[in-house]
């Protein structure tokens, strides 16, 4: 049986027949003008203000004369005021309100002391709700009320300084996130010549508590949180529709006892005004009840109900009280139903007719106490989640409530509230959703018998726990151990129709997609409901989803395709087995970012599944080179290839080669292998069908043409130790320094083996090792071995293979931070460590998760492949923008090539190579080049403290027509950034986000210094147009900049303008910046290198 909350206000509806019209309650606004008194002139006293009762309690009994003039304004008798100076303590107001609030407007009248020249006035403020204090905001609304605006707001404190004598008022609104029920103003000044402050509050800027936005109040709506549970039913009723006992009753009325003997088949006669008017005066059960209990009177008469009257004592002090809707039809006669609005101990029914007899059939009671069961200082019947257990109270109801029929707990406006009309699909806001029936107010129409809905239609869930009534019960709204009926299973269809798509709301049982970090389950008739998956489940690309815990006990899959995410907080269920390999699918194809599924708790389970990698590896047409490194024994000798080799890791824990790998050929990369020990490129051990292939070691892939290899097994979601060694074996006839003596003496290959990618920054490098991921791009063997001999002045780049390096700090702007899961990648110690030849391994460790947290990230980018490196590739310009990297970006590209460089300005680094920010630059043929140097070497990632004077270097191939691309990001310092042409001697203004330059090279066998990148948009020229290769300009008064573009170094010496040499010093090559302390004045600056001079006036400023 359900029981109902009243209202104190009369409200009006039409007749049952033509349905029902809401009541319209009293709205908030602030006040524009002071408000006169609004209490009488007592320390304690209350009034129903905007039809919110508020009690105000004073420590003083002081009130305004009338007659009293602030601002232009007269105020009457009857405020109360606030004097502290002149008691010796501070003195306070409380208004207590009997709905919370969030938001009330307070007048301080008449700051300040008028007899004084300087007066201090100060108001305190504080709210609570029962005895918490909460925090508070206030502010001044409207401030003209501040004739002098200077009333000032500090904290919670409101302060008024004059020094002229002057009265001012002030209009201050407190507001606050979290509803209160009491407000004090204190006035704490008992010194300072302030006379204190009349203080009243705004009456309009009260207003009535509607917790679910439904326009019903609180203190009138049967159900506060719009979840289908009745109030009551969420509330402690200790006494449900008790009966109290008789105190009296006039002479005339006839069997007084009837009406309240239990019974609504008897009833008490009480005849129409005669000579005195008839009543019956109840006692609710021997106490005071206090406010908020309910009374029902069923009775039948004509017109008016008899009028009903509450008082603490059973003979005086009686007041009205009305029944918030028009009495309900009830069999032969109405019922109508109260609240008391403070405690009461008596109730009076008198017959005030003078013409018509009243029969009441019955008087009942209810009393009943909030309470809160998870204990988090909401009562449930506020509660969209009273048991804590993260289910919904709506779905937990006994009624039959879905998922999709209610909005999240999380909502910012309705959370967990149904958010569905009767049908239970039909969505509308929360004043759309509910019936305003007298019997079913404020309750959601889904929960209803048509009879009791505003439409006249069924709720659906109506009667899906075997009753026909309002509102549904409590259920296990109250049990945090049962949350069942929140079990959400994919079920999908076979319709053809997204019948495998994760957010389309009827492919799941609840009608709804789970909320982030709820569990996911294939339905499987779970407790018996009947309800099966039909389809594989496809995370959607480009919605990462996270979740709890993953259970498939069906034979279909979870299928994460290719740029899709899915991260599994809680645990996999139902893939614990080889046998079960098949129901996790992590896609891969061409051009895309491998799908990604990362499980963070997943290194204490087995967990099978099926990872796809996408092979570019394919044979092409056979390529002849010829070793030319400086210090192999077999330079000069011709070489042929034709496969294009991939390097890759495995993405499950080992796997024999064959047959997921049949149609292949496999390599396995070894440091302290370089085969017979005759000759450089005989790093790899050639892999049979019969081997097994392991976790993060580095394998190289090809094939007659690009496939799709479906690998299965156990995945890998623990943290992996890694180990670098340096123990390459020495190459017989090889010369030069170590590492040619010893080739590949400590690079050391790796594949990553997770379904995700690793976060570079993650990464904690030995100081052994480089702090720079080397990622492979897929090629011919001879685009791995041969390098080449690029003239670079009289210095030869030698080096090995075709990489792309991505130091750690700057990761962010080149790759994504990231090595993408399956990617093969190098990892090699530092020049300085391998000075001394071999030595003892060094480890480094990649985190998987910590706490719960991964620790690897989703894959944005693709495996490597021809082309790819160096291009941006799904990264937007305001993504580059988007890192904390002041960085230029350089992208090449030609018909046959793709390369970039990165130039990166950070304070604290050098023109050398600065381990975690510099990457050396490797190289291959035929590609063609871009690159630039440091005192260490050829860079493909320079970090300095500027790009100002970044000489860049380029190297053609077979290609004639190239396109430079140049991305800034967060280059603002450089207010004149200009791409210098050396040989074309143009000059480009990078004045946008992006921009493009075109030019045309042939391949003479060097690279040369083509491109400069200045700060300045003039380059000095020869009279005979060519580029001046020595120039200087002055920057910012202090800093001389230098370019000396010749191949050899000079001097540079600074003259006064009277030939007074100043100071002389080394030039060297390339650009420099010399700061400078000089007074104002001119000077004339000569560069000369060998015969080539230069002269240059500056001035200082």
């Amino acid at each position: 049986m359900k029981y109902f909350k009243t209202l104190l206000a009369t409200v009006l509806f039409l007749s049952a027949s033509y349905g029902s019209m809401q009541a319209q309650f009293p709205t908030a606004s602030i006040c524009n003008t002071v408000p006169g008194p609004q209490f009488s002139q007592s320390t304690s006293t209350s009034g129903t203000l905007n039809g919110v009762k508020v009690t105000r309690t004073l420590t003083r009994g002081l009130f305004s004369a009338p007659n009293s003039t602030s601002c232009s304004r007269t105020y009457s008798s009857g405020y109360a005021w606030l004097r502290a100076e002149d008691s010796d303590k501070p003195e306070s107001v409380t208004y207590t309100f009997d709905e919370p609030q969030k938001s009330v407007q307070v007048f301080l009248l008449l700051l300040g002391n008028s007899y004084w020249t300087n007066a201090t006035d100060e108001a305190v403020f504080e709210i609570k709700t029962g005895e918490t204090i909460l925090p508070l905001t206030l502010s001044k609304n409207p401030t003209s009320i501040d004739c002098k605006n200077k009333v000032a707001i500090s904290n919670s404190s409101v302060i008024y300084n004059q020094n002229d004598g002057t009265l001012t008022d002030a209009a201050i609104v407190v507001s606050s996130n979290t509803p209160f029920t009491s407000l004090t103003i204190t006035n704490p000044r008992v010194s300072g010549n302030g006379w204190g402050f009349f203080v009243e509050i705004c009456p309009t800027s009260l207003v009535l508590l509607d917790t679910d936005s439904d326009g019903i109040p609180d203190k009138y709506d049967l159900d506060d949180d719009n979840d289908g549970i009745l109030d009551t039913d969420e509330m402690n009723c200790t006494a449900v529709n008790e009966s109290p006992t008789l105190h009296s009753n006039s002479t005339n009325v006839t069997k007084p006892g009837d009406a309240i003997d239990g019974s609504t088949n008897t009833w008490a006669t009480m005849p129409r005004y005669s000579s005195n008017y008839s009543y019956i005066t109840v006692d609710l059960g021997g106490s005071s009840k206090p406010a908020g209990t309910y009374i029902d009177m069923f009775f039948y008469k004509d017109g008016p109900e008899p009028r009903l009257e509450y008082s603490s004592s059973p003979t005086s002090g009686f007041k009205i009280l009305s029944s918030f809707l028009n009495p309900t039809p009830w069999n032969y006669g109405k019922k109508a139903t109260y609240i008391l609005p403070e405690a009461a101990r008596y109730i009076k029914v008198t017959n005030r007719s003078t013409q018509e007899t009243s029969y009441v059939y019955e008087i009942t009671y209810t009393l009943c106490t909030d309470i809160d069961t998870d204990g988090d200082g909401v009562p449930n019947r506020l509660d969209p989640d009273s048991d804590g257990d993260g289910c919904p109270d709506a779905v937990e109801g006994s009624e039959h409530i879905l998922l999709g029929q209610i909005h999240p707990v999380t909502h910012p406006n309705y959370p967990g509230q149904i958010k569905v009309k009767a049908n239970g699909t039909s969505s509308g806001t929360p004043s759309e959703i509910i019936s305003i029936e007298p019997n079913a107010y404020g309750v959601p129409e889904l929960v209803n018998p048509a009879t009791s809905n505003t439409s006249f239609s069924a709720g659906v869930a109506d009667n899906t726990d075997g009753t026909y009534d309002i509102g549904q019960g409590a259920g296990d709204s109250k049990n945090a151990s049962i949350h069942s009926q929140c079990d959400n299973y994919w079920i999908g269809n076979t319709s053809g129709v997204n019948p495998t798509n994760w957010n389309t709301s009827t492919n799941w049982t609840q009608l709804s997609p789970p909320a982030p970090g709820n569990n996911v389950a294939f339905a499987n008739n779970q407790s018996g409901n009947g309800k099966y998956a039909l389809a594989d489940l496809h995370v959607p690309v480009g919605d990462p989803k996270i979740i709890g815990n993953l259970t498939n006990e069906t034979n279909f899959a979870t299928v994460i395709p290719t740029e899709a995410s899915l991260t599994v907080r809680g645990n996999i269920v139902g893939s614990g087995t080889a046998d079960k390999a098949h129901k996790i699918v992590v896609g891969a194809e061409a051009g895309k970012a491998n799908g990604t599924l990362i499980a963070t708790t997943g290194c204490g389970q087995n967990i099978y599944g099926t990872v796809q990698l996408y092979a570019k590896g394919l044979k092409g047409e056979e390529q002849t080179w010829i070793d030319n490194i400086e210090g192999s024994p077999t330079k000069g000798q011709s070489f042929t290839s034709s496969h294009h080799w991939q390097y890759f890791g495995i993405p499950v824990d080992s796997i024999i080669a064959k047959p997921t790998f049949s149609g292949a050929t496999l390599y396995m990369y070894d440091e302290t292998y370089n085969g017979d020990n005759t000759q450089f490129y005989k790093k790899w051990h050639r892999l049979n069908s019969n081997s097994v292939l392991e976790a993060f070691k580095g394998y190289s892939i090809t094939q007659e043409e690009a496939k799709i290899y479906n690998i299965t097994g156990k995945l890998n979601f623990c943290d992996k130790t890694l180990t670098l060694t340096r123990q390459a074996p020495v190459v017989t006839g090889a010369t030069g320094d170590i590492q040619n003596v010893r080739y590949g003496l400590g690079q050391n290959l790796f594949g990553n083996s997770y379904t995700a990618a690793i976060d570079i920054n993650q990464l904690t490098f030995p100081p052994e090792i480089e702090s720079t991921v080397y990622l492979y791009n897929t090629g011919r063997f001879h685009d791995w071995a041969s390098t080449g001999i690029l003239t670079t002045g009289a210095t030869p780049q030698l080096s090995a293979g075709n990489w792309f390096a991505v130091p750690k700090n700057a990761s962010p702007a080149i790759w994504d931070n990231q090595i993408p899961s399956m990617q093969g990648f190098m990892l090699k110690f530092t020049d300085a460590a391998l000075e001394a030849g071999p030595g003892a391994p060094v480890t480094i460790t990649i985190p998987y998760a910590a706490a719960g947290e991964p620790k690897v990230i989703p894959n944005t980018k693709p495996q490597l492949a021809p082309g790819q490196h160096g291009q941006r590739v799904g990264k937007t310009i305001e993504q580059e923008q988007a890192s904390p990297l002041s960085y230029l970006r350089i992208n090449l590209e030609s018909a046959s090539t793709r390369d970039a460089l990165w130039l990166i300005s950070r304070e604290g680094t050098t023109n050398r190579f600065d381990n975690g920010w510099d990457g050396y630059k490797s190289f291959g043929t035929p590609t063609a080049y871009i690159f630039t140097e440091n005192e260490d070497g050829l860079m493909q990632v320079n970090t300095d403290k500027t790009i100002d004077g970044s000489m860049i270097s380029f190297y053609a191939n077979a290609d004639t027509e190239y396109e430079l691309t140049l991305i800034k990001s967060n280059l603002e310092q450089y207010t004149n950034l200009h791409l210098h042409d050396l040989i074309n001697e143009t000059s480009l203004a990078l004045d946008s986000d992006t921009t493009h330059y075109y030019f045309t090279a042939v391949n003479n066998g060097n690279a040369e210094k083509r491109f400069v990148i200045l700060n300045n948009h003039k380059l000095k020229l020869k009279n005979d147009g060519s580029v001046n290769p020595l120039s200087a300009y002055l920057k910012d008064d202090n800093l001389l900049t230098i370019n000396n573009l010749s191949e050899k170094e000079g001097r540079i010496t600074i003259y006064s303008t009277t030939g007074s040499m100043l100071f002389s010093q080394h030039m060297p090559t390339d650009i420099t910046e010399m700061p400078l302390n000089l007074p104002k004045g001119i000077y004339l600056v000569n560069l000369q290198v060998e015969g080539n001079r230069e002269m240059v006036k500056i001035v200082v400023r």
